[in-house]
């Protein structure tokens, strides 16, 4: 880690320790972004986001117990706690 900078690689995210790496500077994301009520518009917790977050379009959660492809939800449609899109 140079300078602040960690690098992950799709095959670092393969690993149990990549995971971990991500989802703490997630968490550090979030713990910055500043409070907006509910409408907070970075959440994260665990379990998918679909039909259980309600948050409008363009809003993110971080899934603490999320893979290579399901850390990262954003949402992309809908209203209320649908239209969820892991990346």
């Amino acid at each position: 880690m140079a300078d602040g900078y960690v690098e992950i690689t799709p095959a670092k995210l393969q690993t149990a320790e990549g995971l971990r790496e991500l989802n703490r500077m997630l968490k550090f994301l979030f713990d910055k972004c500043p409070a907006n009520g509910d409408n907070r518009d970075i959440s994260y917790g665990y379990g998918s986001p679909e039909n259980a977050v309600a948050k409008s379009v363009g809003a993110l959660f971080l899934r603490l117990d999320g893979g290579a492809t399901t850390t990262l939800y954003v949402k992309t449609s809908g209203s209320g706690a649908t239209g969820w899109t892991a990346k």
